[in-house]
């Protein structure tokens, strides 16, 4: 369904691809898509409490799964470090970059800042589905919504002219999008719908973005998210500053020996992991602790 949706949407925004950059069309997509979906559903209400549990959860599974894929990996490798014969080497480095892929999926499960930007996205959702028919945002959605089938229908008439088709019929590739592009841009008419569009997906967005900073539980789960992700880019900008003595260590776990111990470091890693999973079932971090913080106000 959701793939039927986002062929829907496509086909809606045609005629915007000639005036907006990818970045600005995507943004505009989503936003389009927010308002169709709180203009006419119907009220959820779910609380950042029942986000923060359904969320804690999946990340739970997910990360369980993660560490079982990293373990299972890791044997692989141990058994790959004790083969024999030709082909000895060749399965150790095969077994090891299988290991590197599973320590890759680990290290997403527990990303911190994934986790919180699929939170704010769910909260941003309830947000908008809650709007009634009659809000800001659902009449401002219905400007949206006329501006773009009037924009649509003008883009028809203008491109089913005889002229107009023959000239792009000649013409393909890049050629034809941008030749296509320059005979809207010249019809005054088509010019000031899309002035009457634009203002619309404007005035909507400054809507949108209100509802979410007038919300508390927006409020606190965008600022973890800021936060996470400083915390984040300095911890990836320590890890390239030691990228050197990395690039030799990955070097040297073609060597049996250095691979086992990987391999048994990538275990005792995921086991850890496990272990705490089996403690708290239901993914729940204290109320006044944040993730990440390796409690850091214990020492004070």
């Amino acid at each position: 369904m959701n793939g039927d949706l986002h062929s829907v949407e496509s086909r809606r925004v045609g005629p915007l691809a000639c005036w907006l950059g990818v970045a600005g069309l995507v943004s505009l997509m989503a936003v389009m898509i927010w308002a169709d979906m709180a203009a006419g559903a119907p009220r959820r209400g779910r609380s950042a409490a029942q986000h923060r549990h359904s969320g804690q959860q999946a990340r739970q599974q997910a990360m369980v799964r993660a560490a079982q894929a990293q373990i299972q990996a890791a044997q692989e490798v141990l058994k790959a470090a004790q083969s024999k014969g030709n082909q000895a080497q060749a399965e150790l480095r095969s077994a090891l970059a299988r290991m590197q892929r599973a320590a890759d999926e680990f290290r997403d499960a527990q990303s911190t800042v994934r986790h919180l930007a699929k939170e704010l996205a769910e909260i941003e959702a309830d947000i908008l589905d809650q709007q009634p028919p009659d809000s800001p945002f659902a009449k401002a959605a219905q400007r949206v919504s006329l501006a773009r089938q009037k924009l649509n229908q003008l883009e028809e008439q203008i491109l089913s002219q005889p002229t107009v088709a023959r000239e792009l019929e000649s013409l393909s590739g890049a050629a034809r999008a941008e030749r296509r592009m320059a005979i809207l841009a010249a019809n005054a008419d088509y010019a000031a719908v899309k002035d009457e569009l634009t203002q619309a997906v404007e005035e909507m967005e400054r809507i949108r973005r209100k509802l979410f900073q007038d919300d508390p539980d927006w409020r606190e789960a965008a600022k973890a998210l800021q936060e996470a992700r400083e915390e984040e880019k300095a911890a990836q900008a320590s890890t390239r500053s030691a990228g050197h003595d990395k690039a030799e260590a990955g070097q040297s776990l073609q060597e049996a020996d250095r691979a086992v111990a990987a391999a048994r470091a990538a275990i005792a890693q995921a086991e850890a992991v496990l272990r705490a999973a089996r403690a708290n079932p239901q993914g729940k971090t204290s109320p006044n602790k944040k993730p990440g913080n390796n409690d850091k106000n214990k020492k004070k």
